[in-house]
C-alpha cells in the first residue's frame, strides 16, 4: 500500500498526518506479523521433533527462523524510511 496514496489535497494537514500514520502502522504490523508467524512456525516444528531430526536439519530450522528475524528488522528499517521519505 503505497502511503502518498492516502494523502489528498483536499483534506487538511492534520487529516493527511493521521492518514500516513494510519497507513505506515497498518504496513509496519502486517510485514512484521507474517514475520512473527513464520518464526512461531519454525519453532513449533522444532519444539514437536526434538529428537527427530538430525543436527543438519536443526540447523536449517534455526537459519530459517534468523533469516525471518533479519526479513522482520529489514522490512521494518524499510517502512521507516519510506515513511520519513514520503513525510519530508
Amino acid at each position: 500500500m503505497e502511503l502518498l496514496q492516502q494523502v489528498r489535497p483536499t483534506d487538511s494537514p492534520q487529516t493527511n498526518l493521521s492518514h500516513l500514520k494510519y497507513g505506515f502502522t497498518y504496513k509496519i504490523s502486517q510485514e512484521l506479523e507474517e514475520q512473527m508467524l513464520l518464526i512461531k512456525i519454525f519453532l513449533k516444528l522444532l519444539e514437536d521433533s526434538q529428537g527427530h531430526l538430525s543436527d543438519d536439519q536443526q540447523l536449517e530450522y534455526l537459519q530459517m527462523i534468523q533469516d525471518s528475524v533479519h526479513q522482520m528488522t529489514q522490512a521494518l528499517h524499510e517502512a521507516i524510511e519510506d515513511f520519513v521519505a514520503e513525510t519530508g
